[in-house]
């Protein structure tokens, strides 16, 4: 995953994990209170990153695999 620094991306699954139960809501100010508590300065970026891997139905396995990213892609065109 590109968009953050691999020690940044378990933050960007753990947070798509908490959007998409309901823990977190998805809005921008929220997400950037809560992150630049712990991270400021890759805040937007785990944030951007989080909301990419809501796209996918799992977000652990997304996290983490490139070729299920792709091939989850290929299915949906």
């Amino acid at each position: 995953m590109a968009c953050v620094p691999q020690i940044y991306q378990a933050m960007a699954v753990s947070l798509a994990k908490q959007i998409r139960s309901g823990e977190i809501l998805d809005d921008t100010d929220v997400l950037k209170e809560y992150l630049e508590k712990r991270e400021p300065r890759f805040a937007n970026a785990i944030i951007r990153c989080a909301r990419e891997l809501l796209k996918y139905p799992d977000i652990q396995k997304a996290g983490w695999d490139a070729n299920y990213r792709r091939e989850t892609e290929e299915k949906d065109k």
